[in-house]
């Protein structure tokens, strides 16, 4: 195959975690995002709301 054991597995796993995939959705992905008009109304992100358990 031409390749070492290290870059197979690593093939195999970035083919496991959909590596390949992912980066090739993430511009239409930040297009999406720039281009939306959904609102926050205010709403701020809170450190420990997103931690309470």
């Amino acid at each position: 195959m031409g390749k070492s054991l290290h870059q197979l597995v690593r093939d195999y796993l970035e083919q496991l975690a959909g590596e390949s995939r992912r980066g090739q959705q993430w511009p239409h992905f930040e297009e999406r995002c720039l281009n939306s008009t959904a609102r926050l109304d205010g709403w701020q992100f809170n450190r420990d709301e997103a931690n309470e358990r």
